[in-house]
């Protein structure tokens, strides 16, 4: 397994990955992705929080949501999926939306985990539909 994880942080550094620290406080950890987004970068974030292998789909953490209410950048919904082939053989299917923005009303309440929450499972709710799509 630790020789995954070295291979998994390579390719990481090779693409410009940013890792998102662990244990460190909320503004802490999303702050790389603020950055990199005001500098006009593109991310890749896993909304739950971890690449899951599970075939379903979990809640989404509220960092994507704070990272999208600081820098209101456009979201491009993306669902990746691992599936097999009649030969077994594994197949990456990417399915991709348009490109969005969490509507504001979504983020207007009063509490603000309740605002996560909302479009959190607005955003959740959009990637559920693109894992429905046909597959070839």
């Amino acid at each position: 397994k630790i020789n995954r994880l070295k291979l998994i942080d390579l390719v990481y550094s090779v693409y410009g990955a940013i890792l998102v620290p662990s244990g460190n406080n909320f503004q802490t950890k999303i702050k790389p992705l603020v950055q990199a987004l005001r500098q006009r970068e593109s991310i890749l974030i896993f909304p739950e929080g971890r690449i899951v292998t599970e075939d379903k789909i979990g809640e989404f953490k509220r960092g994507v949501v704070e990272v999208y209410r600081q820098t209101k950048c456009p979201i491009l919904p993306v669902s990746i999926k691992m599936t097999r082939d009649k030969f077994k053989r594994q197949i990456l299917r990417l399915n991709y939306g348009p490109i969005i923005h969490i509507p504001d009303e979504l983020l207007t309440d009063p509490s603000a985990e309740e605002s996560y929450r909302r479009a959190g499972e607005y955003l959740r709710e959009i990637i559920l539909c693109l894992y429905q799509k046909e597959e070839p």
